[in-house]
């Protein structure tokens, strides 16, 4: 599980910090207006260990399997893919958290209800996560069902890049990296 969130963490990293066409903003994704913290500030320059930490902290406190980050990574390409909403320093948050909690309901028998994932974030309004959530299904255009090939390609995608996580950790050349969400580049 760990070795997932690793990876997914790495994904988001490389898309954050990847040059972007002009992009669509809705402040319901930016954490400068709806904040998870009200004192915390805000971290321009991300590292692989900030987004495990939040990813952690939510699959600990929700006990979600790794097939939910796998969905997570699929729904953040579609995201991007029909709505232009890419990923920036100040919206990751809420994206992977709406993400995930789509997720769950999508994959679990007994999914997390929106209250189960507020209570991991106390300082966000249940109104506000109930609104993202009907916006994000608006901007992927309520596409929520994942083939099981395009689950198994995600999946590999995101095994493969464990190994070059783990090289690039220890400092090895691995050569140029194109991020997965964009390298991908699924036709659905």
């Amino acid at each position: 599980m760990d070795q997932i969130l690793v990876a997914v963490s790495a994904c988001i990293v490389r898309c954050i910090h990847l040059q972007k066409p002009e992009c669509f903003f809705d402040p319901i994704y930016d954490e400068r207006v709806y904040r998870f913290h009200p004192f915390k500030s805000l971290k321009k320059h991300l590292t692989i260990d900030d987004i495990w930490k939040f990813l952690l902290k939510i699959q600990q406190s929700q006990n979600l399997p790794i097939e939910a980050f796998v969905l997570c990574t699929i729904y953040v390409d579609r995201l991007s893919k029909s709505s232009c909403v890419y990923l920036n320093p100040f919206n990751w948050k809420r994206i992977l958290m709406i993400c995930l909690m789509v997720a769950s309901k999508m994959f679990s028998d007994f999914p997390a209800c929106n209250g189960d994932f507020i209570s991991t974030f106390p300082h966000l309004d249940p109104m506000g996560t109930n609104q993202l959530e009907r916006l994000f299904l608006k901007h992927i255009d309520y596409n929520v069902y994942v083939s099981s090939s395009v689950y198994t390609m995600y999946y590999f995608a995101l095994i493969s890049m464990i190994r070059r996580t783990r090289e690039e950790r220890e400092g090895e050349d691995v050569g140029p990296f194109s991020p997965l969400l964009v390298a991908l580049d699924l036709s659905h």
